[in-house]
């Protein structure tokens, strides 16, 4: 990584070089796939300061997203007689190009970003659905061929008052699908957004607590369409033992919101899921710290 400022002017240059090794193995018929990748990715920012509380950022990386374990495990699993899934060993990662323009302005309680995005993804993963002819069902991983995604980020964090602390985060955009030659079926264009906000609070002294609020718009797929999701989650923190320990209440999913609902069609079916992990859970945990200060909140963005 080399970096430099000159003036208002600053930069930073950077390529990493990365070897990546797959083997997966079905013992059972000595079945044996084995790929390696030798991938480089680049990096650069640019940055102009106007003054000291306003700065514009340039910036382009590449990035590589690997499969997990279970994405390449080509075992079935199921849920009843009639619904399967399984991994793909032959999955491979996915690589993007990215393309960032923002401006960064920093405020006297706070400081605000706006940022217009370009992303281009190849290899992009989606699970496919497929019908057999006697009416089961099998999911599968897929490498599709591209996935553009065009569109605008804004984040902000404000210190409303001594005891309130404001952040949040608020992400539309424009994305396209296309299955390419193996998949010319599996095409997608959809506009959707999401957004994130957190507010801290004192109760009292020793007494802070916090509430987080998560959106996800409606999003069309390759072969259907996901529906909105919502959730909100809650946490009470008072210091106790002389301030070295913390007894901390939270509760996940306080309203019991967070449930995934999509509704897949293809050529001769159509599936309305419904899925949730848990409910609204509630925890309540003691910690004790020994010869160590509390953590201090982070700054900044």
């Amino acid at each position: 990584m080399y970096g430099n400022k000159k003036g208002n002017l600053s930069y930073q240059l950077g390529i990493r070089p990365e070897y990546t090794g797959i083997k997966t193995e079905l013992v059972t018929t000595a079945e044996v796939n084995d790929r390696d990748f030798l991938n480089f990715f680049p990096s650069a920012n640019l940055g102009y300061e106007f003054s000291e509380d306003k700065t514009l950022q340039l910036s382009y990386s590449r990035r590589i997203s690997r499969p997990s374990f279970w994405s390449l495990n080509p075992f079935f699993t199921f849920s009843d007689d009639r619904n399967f899934w399984s991994g793909n060993p032959d999955l491979d990662p996915e690589f993007s190009h990215n393309f960032e323009l923002g401006f960064l302005r920093i405020l006297e309680k706070g400081s605000l970003f706006a940022s217009t995005y370009y992303r281009r993804t190849t290899g992009v993963t989606e699970r496919i659905q497929r019908v057999n002819p006697d009416g089961t069902t099998i999911t599968r991983p897929e490498n599709l061929a591209t996935q553009d995604n065009l569109g605008f980020e804004f984040t902000a964090n404000y210190k409303l008052a001594a005891w309130l602390k404001l952040n949040g985060d608020l992400n539309l955009f424009q994305e396209f699908i296309d299955g390419g030659e193996e998949f010319p079926e599996l095409q997608a264009e959809t506009f959707t957004w999401f957004t994130r906000a957190t507010a801290r609070f004192d109760v009292k002294e020793r007494t802070e607590g916090q509430i987080r609020f998560n959106y996800q718009a409606p999003r069309q797929t390759t072969q259907g369409r996901t529906r909105s999701l919502w959730r909100m989650d809650l946490a009470l923190s008072h210091e106790v033992l002389k301030g070295n320990g913390s007894l901390t209440l939270s509760v996940r999913d306080v309203f019991n919101t967070r449930i995934r609902r999509r509704i897949v069609r293809g050529e001769n079916f159509i599936r309305e899921n419904q899925f949730q992990w848990q409910g609204t859970v509630a925890n309540l945990a003691l910690n004790y710290r020994i010869n160590q200060q509390k953590p201090r909140g982070r700054r900044g963005r």
